[in-house]
C-alpha cells in the first residue's frame, strides 16, 4: 500500500470466528492502541486501523492477529510512504544580447 505523506491511510480486514476473536494491530512488531495518531475500529466482521496523519516513520509492515480459543491468523500489509515532492522553482536566465560595431563597416 502506497500512500502521501501528509494523508489518511486505511487498513481493513474482515474476520469471522466462533467464539468471537480478539483483535490487535501491530507495526513492525509493536503493538498498536488507539491513539491521536491511530484509530481501530471493529465492526463485525470489518476491523480498521486507520492512520489519521501520515508520516514518513509510518512506513513498515502492519499485521493485524485475530485468535480465539481455537488459534490464531494473521495477515499482514506494507505501507510505503510516499513523501510530498518539493514545488519546483523555476528560473530563467535572462537572454542577454550582444550588440557590437564594426568601426571599418558601421553598426551591424
Amino acid at each position: 500500500m502506497r500512500v502521501m505523506e501528509g494523508q489518511r491511510a486505511k487498513l481493513e480486514c474482515h474476520v469471522v470466528g466462533c467464539p468471537q476473536t480478539q483483535l490487535k494491530w501491530f507495526v513492525d512488531g509493536a503493538e498498536l492502541s488507539s491513539s491521536d495518531e491511530f484509530t481501530i475500529t471493529r465492526r463485525d466482521p470489518v476491523c480498521c486501523l486507520v492512520i489519521n496523519e501520515v508520516l514518513a516513520e509510518d512506513e513498515g509492515e502492519y499485521m493485524v492477529t485475530a485468535s480465539n480459543e481455537k488459534g490464531t491468523v494473521s495477515t499482514s500489509a506494507y505501507l510505503t510512504v510516499a513523501s510530498k515532492s518539493p514545488q519546483c522553482v523555476l528560473f530563467s536566465r535572462p537572454t542577454l544580447y550582444s550588440f557590437g560595431f564594426d568601426r571599418s563597416e558601421g553598426p551591424l
